[in-house]
């Protein structure tokens, strides 16, 4: 079993590679601090993945059962959550707050709460564009960032 995350997307410590934080960053307008500061970190997590401020704890069966291409598309709905932190006008702990009332608001759905669906819209948005363009995506992160082909994917 592989129990580590995939290079092309993190280091070793778990950050994101600094190539994926420019695609990140363009192609989502992603906030470059928060993108800097994330860390992903794999524990035991039955309900999948959860941004708790600046880590993203993983199930460790992601390792065995995730394609690149999930990867891409976690990074990209976990650090929608992480705008969320870092954007909100009361820091970390008014999101959360923020994110139980609109848990309470969509009738305790987590698929209904604003939050999520914003994040699943990313990331639906994220799987298209890796479905199309995987081969020049990680092309890109491996040679560096070439912007005028990244705005035609846009």
């Amino acid at each position: 079993m592989n129990k580590s995350l995939p290079i092309e997307f993190f280091t070793s410590e778990g950050y994101i590679q600094k190539n994926v934080q420019g695609l990140l960053h363009e192609l989502f307008e992603f906030d470059k601090k928060g993108l800097a500061n994330t860390r992903y970190k794999a524990g035991k997590f039955k309900h999948g993945a959860i941004t708790i401020f600046s880590k993203i704890k993983f199930d460790y069966s992601f390792y065995e059962t995730y394609s690149i291409g999930d990867w891409f598309a976690l990074l990209v709905h976990e650090q929608v959550h992480r705008e969320d932190i870092v954007c909100h006008p009361q820091g970390g702990l008014g999101f959360y707050l923020s994110y139980f009332i609109g848990w309470v608001e969509a009738g305790f759905s987590y698929r209904k709460n604003e939050y999520e669906v914003r994040a699943y819209s990313k990331e639906n948005e994220a799987r298209e564009i890796w479905k199309k363009h995987s081969p020049l995506l990680l092309e890109m992160i491996k040679t560096g960032i070439d912007f005028q082909t990244l705005e035609a994917l846009k």
